[in-house]
């Protein structure tokens, strides 16, 4: 065991010296560094409350054209509607169809498709005028501060649609029993799909420590169901429970046994992969850009243009 020691100890000093010298270490200092891809950054207390600058990002694409980005939002904002009005014509029990997270995660993602919709026509408009310079500077910055509270809403809202409907999805898939019907595919593999999709195509930033607002909501329906099983309601089966594996009536223990870790230990984690993504993406823009030789690669990559 000491003499594996040594060897690795060995290996360790002559590979630094070999390969790490002073030049090398001076070239490393001297690379740019970029604030948007510094870990620690993400997190600084600012980061918990959204974005309060002008959000061109949640208009624009780094890959395709603003007005297909328009359509491709327009397309979710339709299909997702359809989609939540057949489930409350579909599902028995009536005010029962409030008591399922995946009807929760599922109203997030239309209120957040609607809501790419609004920001993107309002985002083209300004443009328009702008061109045909019918809107002064302070107009513009006027109509930009009168809608910096819906992309704050905006951000927040899109954020719990993405991470819960990926967390959604994964729990429907390994401990329910699918069904395999249109609506069964439509909330648990389609709305993860299409919020991914939609995080890809887009500017869209995300911030570490928004994982907060997602992980509140989850709170909160655990809250509410069991408050609902307690006091002796019902699925809309007739069932003691919302859901089997949340049986908090008669199996509590196992109930809280899933719900705790779901809430503080599955939607941080799947919100950490989904920034992962979003700096790749990133990632592949700048450096597309950058090939392309279009100006500044950093600030086409992050909306900032």
């Amino acid at each position: 065991m000491d003499s594996c020691c040594c060897v690795v100890c060995v290996f360790t000093t002559q590979f630094t010296k070999q390969f790490y010298t002073p030049k090398m270490k001076t070239a490393i200092a001297s690379l740019p560094r970029n604030p948007d891809f510094s870990f620690m950054h993400e997190f600084a207390l600012a980061h918990f409350r959204p974005s309060q600058e002008n959000a061109a990002w949640q208009a624009t694409s780094p890959f395709i054209p603003d007005v297909a980005l328009l359509v491709v939002h327009v397309i979710f904002a339709a299909f997702t509607s359809g989609v939540i009005i057949f489930s409350g014509i579909d599902e028995v029990g009536g005010p029962k169809w409030f008591i399922y997270l995946t009807n929760w995660g599922y109203l997030s993602i239309v209120l957040s498709s609607i809501g790419f919709v609004a920001v993107c026509v309002h985002r083209l408009r300004l443009r328009q005028s702008l061109v045909r310079l019918q809107t002064s500077s302070e107009e513009l910055e006027q109509s930009l501060s009168a809608w910096r509270w819906f992309h704050s809403a905006q951000q927040i809202t899109f954020t719990i649609a993405l991470d819960l409907g990926i967390v959604i999805t994964g729990l429907y898939w390994s401990l329910l029993e699918p069904k395999g019907s249109f609506l069964d595919i439509s909330t648990h593999a389609l709305n993860a799909a299409m919020t991914i999709l939609q995080l890809c195509l887009s500017h869209f930033k995300l911030n570490l420590l928004h994982t907060v607002y997602p992980v509140g909501v989850a709170a909160t329906y655990l809250i509410v169901s069991y408050v609902y099983t307690v006091l002796g309601g019902t699925n809309t089966t007739g069932q003691a429970y919302v859901y089997a594996p949340l049986d908090w009536k008669n199996k509590p223990g196992s109930a809280a046994a899933l719900a705790v870790p779901a809430a503080l230990v599955a939607v941080p984690l799947v919100h950490f992969i989904v920034f992962g993504i979003m700096k790749i993406r990133v990632a592949i823009a700048r450096h597309t850009y950058t090939r392309m030789g279009r100006g500044d690669g950093n600030n086409h990559a992050m909306g900032e243009v």
